[in-house]
């Protein structure tokens, strides 16, 4: 796992710092009869959304950015505040990374993801977080908070599923509540 961890980190020295990242999907944790699309998807916090956005323009600007970048830093970082309070780059990382080519990454403030985590406000990111992540950046905070969302999960799965049942439908029924906060499922109902 170490060497994959490498290759996943490529991305963060691209990027500003943040005070947490997490990689996660079928392209990082590999599914059992499924393929996946090989997009890496990140998560990462960062401590001021407007001047992290401002140093990323100055570092990347339109190989992370869409057209949105014009509107500068502070715009960007009013966008990302509405909804789940996360804004997603597709980034160019031609010629940037070797071990990762296929990737988008969330950004998020810190305590937006640990009230998340702690709050389920909207599912968004918590979860996503239910699943198996790569931690690439460690924080105790997040790491405190993602374990109060995994305990909420599990309690709120335990609720749902009959008195008895397979280990496999714990973790299914974990996942359902998952995307409960996906709004690219309610688009099918």
């Amino acid at each position: 796992m170490g060497s994959r961890v490498t290759g996943l980190k490529q991305l963060l020295h691209t990027l500003p710092p943040v005070s947490y990242a997490a990689a996660y999907g079928s392209a990082v944790v590999k599914q059992a009869g499924y393929e996946g699309s090989g997009m890496v998807d990140y998560i990462l916090a960062v401590d001021d959304a407007a001047e992290w956005h401002r140093q990323n323009l100055e570092k990347n600007g339109a190989r992370h950015y869409s057209v949105l970048r014009v509107l500068g830093a502070r715009a960007l970082a009013h966008i990302q505040s509405a909804g789940a309070g996360v804004y997603f780059n597709v980034p160019d990382l031609q010629g940037q990374c070797s071990k990762v080519t296929n990737a988008k990454y969330a950004v998020v403030e810190r305590s937006v993801l640990c009230n998340e985590l702690e709050d389920w406000k909207n599912l968004y990111l918590s979860g996503r977080l239910h699943k198996p992540v790569v931690t690439l950046l460690n924080c105790p905070r997040v790491e405190e908070a993602k374990q109060r969302n995994f305990e909420m999960a599990c309690a709120t799965a335990l609720l749902l599923l009959p008195q008895r049942f397979e280990e496999g439908q714990l973790y299914a029924t974990i996942s359902a509540i998952s995307y409960t906060g996906d709004p690219r499922m309610s688009l099918g109902e």
